[in-house]
C-alpha cells in the first residue's frame, strides 16, 4: 500500500505526551483515520438499508407479499 506525506494540526500538549510515550504519530493517525472512515461507511450503509427496508415495507403494504398465495398455513 502506497503512503503519502501530509500535514496535520495537533494540540501541542497532546503531541508532546505522545512523543514522551514513544507513540508512532503516523501509525496512530492512520489507525484513527481508518476507524473514522469505517464508522462513517457503516453509518452510510445503515441509512441505505433503512431506506431499502422502508421502501420494501411500503411496497408490501401497497401490493401485499410476493408469497401471499403460496402459504400453506
Amino acid at each position: 500500500m502506497a503512503k503519502s506525506t501530509t500535514t496535520v494540526t495537533i494540540d501541542e500538549a497532546l503531541l508532546q505526551q505522545a512523543r514522551n510515550m514513544n507513540i508512532n504519530i503516523s501509525a496512530a493517525a492512520e489507525h484513527g483515520l481508518r476507524a473514522e472512515v469505517k464508522s462513517l461507511e457503516e453509518e452510510k450503509l445503515k441509512k441505505l438499508y433503512r431506506k431499502a427496508a422502508k421502501e420494501l415495507d411500503e411496497h408490501a403494504e401497497k401490493h401485499g407479499l410476493f408469497s401471499e398465495g403460496m402459504r400453506l398455513f
